[in-house]
């Protein structure tokens, strides 16, 4: 097997672990605000359609609406299952691409920086596929529940989001390869401080250029306020504490992904280094992966 299958292996591996425990994560963090965020849509759903309807009776009614009037839309796929099994697989997905996007990463880093170990390579790999292709992203876009924006403005949103990935991460390649180019004229400390300034400004710039969820939704602010008849409160708006949770635990299982498919790869290959021991490989080898 060569040295490129067994570091695809290695971060396939450690990524399909890594998605397991982010799924407990998101079980524990995640599965509770949006179950609170269904129940919220439902009730949303009833008392709009109250009001477009005219059965509305005024009052701030909170909870009181006839939950079935926003819920006779038939589940293609049972919540219960949604909460259990659809979480390990779409979760687990999510770690497997993640661990191959690392492992992928870490090898790009060894062709570039050949004086750089596996184990180090696979962690600053796992630090700049966090940096670049979650974390910025999420700082402008962070995650929202349910009856956030609407199915109409759903592309709009995620091509938003998206082009803050794409612009992130084109970026800091972009950074880590000057970097390299620059370290050895500047050193590593000058080169690492010049270029994160530079990646720094171009998302900054991009963050203020894309639009705004709210901007997308053609909306003042992206939560929603309280379904209104009239002058009267049909139901409040969406409850800060379901948005505040969801978020955290995003947040909270995407650090898991990234961190323990980092670790576990940096584990694995400064292994298997030690174990192949310190033989330098001929120079365009791609046994670089794997020397300690």
């Amino acid at each position: 097997m060569s040295a490129e299958s067994r570091i695809i292996l290695a971060g396939a591996g450690a990524g399909v672990v890594a998605g397991l425990l982010g799924a407990v994560v998101s079980l524990i963090t995640v599965e509770p605000s949006l179950s609170a965020a269904i129940d919220y849509e439902s009730m949303r759903s009833a008392a709009e359609a109250a009001v477009g309807t005219g059965t509305a009776t005024g009052g701030h009614h909170h909870g009181a609406i006839d939950l079935a009037a926003g819920g006779d839309e038939e589940e293609v796929v049972p919540r219960a299952v949604q909460a259990t099994l659809g979480v390990f697989l779409s979760v687990g997905l999510f770690g497997l691409a993640m661990g191959l996007l690392i492992a992928v990463v870490a090898y790009g880093l060894r062709k570039l920086l050949p004086e750089l170990s596996a184990r180090r390579a696979a962690l600053v790999a796992g630090s700049l596929a966090f940096v670049a292709g979650f974390l910025v992203p999420y700082a402008k876009y962070p995650s929202n529940p349910p009856a956030i924006g609407s199915h109409g403005d759903l592309v709009a949103r995620t091509a938003a989001y998206y082009s803050m990935v794409a612009i992130s991460v084109f970026a800091m390649m972009i950074a880590v390869v000057v970097a390299a180019r620059l370290s050895a004229r500047w050193g590593w400390f000058a080169a690492i401080v010049t270029v994160g300034v530079g990646y720094l400004v171009v998302v900054i710039a991009a963050a203020a250029f894309l639009p705004s969820v709210a901007q997308i939704v053609g909306a003042a602010s992206e939560i929603p306020g309280p379904v209104m008849d009239g002058d009267d409160i049909i139901l409040d708006g969406y409850p800060a504490a379901i948005i505040g949770g969801f978020r955290l635990g995003s947040l909270l299982v995407a650090t898991t992904i990234f961190g323990v498919a980092t670790v576990l790869l940096a584990a694995v290959v400064g292994f298997r280094a030690r174990g192949r021991g310190r033989a330098v490989p001929q120079a365009g080898s791609s046994d670089l992966v794997l020397s300690p």
